[in-house]
């Protein structure tokens, strides 16, 4: 097991919350019905917003709290989150997985940016460290890095995110994860438009990748992207690669941004 799934655990907490119901109807007289109240312990404080835990399956590479759930990721500027385009859109960050204790400083964030161009929809997420990052608790680990993900599969880009769970009629799967370090592909339908989903990995960093990228852009004329579309999304995007949170180390000594393209 490597240190990326060591340092990140899977936790399942179940709410269930009850209600007193009305005790009696007014035609006719009735026994009440009993106060029902039922609360399993809530390890977010009750946040509606926080990050739901998520056991570990094949499916999850970090074995932890990191699936893409838009719904409950917080939006920020896109001047905060590790991703942006400047095709402008929405930035949404989700799950820090790893801590900031001396014992565990492997820090990999994910965050979102999804938007609308002229010509098609997008959304892609990014799963991203600062190799260079010095904490409280020292550099990083040697064993840290973005995992490669070589099971990444067709399931795993069906379920990418709310775009990809969309789809139907899945064809044309490419993994060259051997020949070609790692990207896979997959047209999709999205009702009547023509859509791509893919994955992308980043430099190489001691047997993992810096950072790792997972897309989908659908065309709004219908017809099928192309690698002019990919190309475009990919130049639009921008990784920050500098970790601000907790970091001794200045950005001038580690690398500030990245372009997948």
């Amino acid at each position: 097991m490597s240190v990326i799934n060591r340092i990140v655990q899977a936790f399942l907490a179940v709410s269930v919350l009850g209600a007193t119901l009305p005790a009696a109807a007014v035609e006719s007289p009735q026994q009440p019905l009993p106060d029902v109240h039922v609360t399993a312990p809530d390890p977010y404080g009750g946040d509606p917003r926080a990050p739901r835990v998520v056991p570990p399956t094949e499916i999850n590479p970090y074995y932890g709290r990191n699936r893409i759930d838009e719904s409950i990721f917080a939006e920020k500027p896109c001047s905060e989150t590790r991703m942006s385009s400047s095709a402008g859109g929405k930035c949404l960050e989700g799950y820090k997985i790893g801590g900031d204790s001396a014992a565990n400083v492997c820090h990999i964030q994910l965050d979102v940016v999804m938007g609308t161009t002229a010509t098609s929809n997008f959304e892609a997420d990014v799963f991203v460290f600062d190799p260079f990052l010095v904490g409280s608790g020292g550099p990083m680990p040697s064993g840290c890095a973005v995992s490669k993900q070589p099971q990444y599969d067709l399931a795993r880009l069906q379920d990418m995110n709310q775009m990809t769970r969309r789809g139907s009629n899945w064809r044309n799967y490419v993994n060259k994860f051997v020949s070609d370090g790692g990207d896979i592909s997959s047209e999709y339908s999205d009702g009547q438009f023509s859509c791509l989903a893919f994955r992308r990995l980043g430099p190489n960093w001691r047997g993992g990748v810096v950072w790792s990228i997972h897309a989908a852009i659908c065309r709004l004329d219908g017809t099928a992207v192309q690698p002019g579309d990919v190309h475009a999304l990919l130049s639009s995007l921008t990784i920050r690669v500098y970790d601000p949170r907790g970091n001794l180390r200045p950005p001038e000594q580690s690398i500030m941004y990245m372009t997948p393209e």
